[in-house]
C-alpha cells in the first residue's frame, strides 16, 4: 500500500491517503484537509490518479480550487 503523502497549508496538514479499506470494491486516494472551518474528506478522481505523484498532483488542485492555501511550494 503507498505511503501517505503530508502537504502542509495554513489550516495545518492535509493528507492524501490510499483507502482500499472503506470501500473494497472501489479503493482509492482520499484527501483529507481542513478548509478553516471543518475537517474535509474528498475522494480524489481515479480516472486523473494512477500513481504517487499524480494523487500528490491531484490534491494540490482540489486545495487551489477550494482556496486553502498550500505552505512552502
Amino acid at each position: 500500500m503507498p505511503e501517505p503523502i503530508e502537504i502542509a497549508t495554513e489550516h495545518g496538514p492535509a493528507v492524501v491517503f490510499y483507502d482500499a479499506r472503506s470501500d473494497p470494491n472501489n479503493p482509492g486516494w482520499v484527501l483529507r484537509y481542513h478548509d478553516g472551518v471543518q475537517q474535509v474528506d474528498t475522494i480524489l478522481d481515479a480516472d486523473e490518479v494512477d500513481a504517487h505523484l499524480d494523487a500528490r498532483d491531484e490534491a494540490l488542485a482540489v486545495l487551489a480550487r477550494e482556496g486553502v492555501k498550500v505552505l512552502g511550494g
